[in-house]
């Protein structure tokens, strides 16, 4: 295999001999492995198309995307950033999944694992204090199934749970993407 950072050829692992780099791709759909080929375009065992160097990246989280779609496709309804984090076990939505990798937050492995691009839409709640705090909460659901988009009390609530003493929120802007 070839190392995408020091060049290293002939490498035997998952990760180069050289300069410990992860040398194989993992298919963002459906985990499978394969050897990192520059003009790699589509996956070898379901022919999705690869993400490069961001599939990579997200080897660690193939289990963590696969909660993420499975709970949400069964659902049925839109589901918060603050669900989810719960079903992975975290306090809140803005807690790490890796504490080496601050950039696994429930929303980041959302963005990064390209999960909208797989038949998902997410709508954004952006709330503001009485002192100027701004705040979002999120939600995630299939395109396909039809359902009610949460209302100020469910949001509210988050909110409260997520945000105790920062007193009464109201929702200045929503924005769906997907």
């Amino acid at each position: 295999m070839y190392c995408v950072k020091c060049g290293i050829q002939k490498n035997q692992g998952e990760y180069c001999s050289g300069c410990g780099e992860l040398i194989a791709l993992t298919c963002h759909v459906c985990g499978g492995i394969f050897a990192y080929d520059r003009k790699a375009k589509y996956c070898l065992h379901c022919g999705s198309e690869v993400k490069g160097k961001k599939s990579i990246k997200l080897q660690q989280y193939h289990t963590v995307i696969n909660q993420i779609i499975d709970f949400t496709t069964k659902a049925s309804k839109w589901v918060s950033y603050q669900e989810l984090a719960k079903l992975l076990g975290l306090k809140n939505f803005f807690e790490v999944i890796n504490p080496e990798d601050d950039k696994s937050t429930v929303g980041q492995i959302i963005y990064r694992g390209n999960i909208r691009e797989l038949g998902f839409e997410t709508i954004t709640y952006k709330l503001q204090n009485s002192i100027g705090l701004v705040r979002t909460i999120r939600y995630i659901k299939r395109k396909n199934i039809t359902a009610e988009e949460p209302d100020f009390n469910e949001v509210n609530s988050i909110i409260k749970e997520v945000y105790p003493d920062f007193g009464n929120f109201s929702i200045v802007d929503i924005s769906k993407l997907g």
